[in-house]
């Protein structure tokens, strides 16, 4: 079987969602054996990264601030939670897709010696 997957493209061309996935390998003339194998280990991918990325925390103040200022502080908090999540959810993506692709590579090197 020819290597179909060029690692080197994953940037541009890795697709987001299990069914776009599989798609994806059909479309690069993956056949069923790999394809199976590569979404198992999407799926325990995606299982394993479960949580990550969640916060909390709490902040106590000295003195007691109007509700306004509370919803004020209330919201930049939430907006810079969102942005670091967003930040990490990215490079976590990117990190899994490179793992997953390393992995059918060498699942397909191992298959065909």
């Amino acid at each position: 079987m020819a290597d179909i997957i060029d690692i080197s493209a994953y940037r541009k061309s890795f697709p987001k969602g299990k069914q776009r996935f599989e798609s994806w390998l059909r479309e690069l003339g993956a056949d069923d054996d790999l394809i199976s194998f590569s979404c198992r280990r999407y799926d325990e991918l995606i299982q394993e990264q479960g949580s990550l990325g969640q916060y909390s925390f709490s902040v106590s103040l000295a003195s007691p601030l109007s509700q306004e200022d509370q919803n004020e502080m209330y919201r930049q908090v939430q907006e810079g939670i969102a942005q670091v999540q967003n930040k990490f959810r990215s490079k976590n993506s990117q990190l899994a897709a490179r793992l997953l692709l390393a992995e059918i590579k060498v699942y397909q090197y191992e298959r065909e010696r």
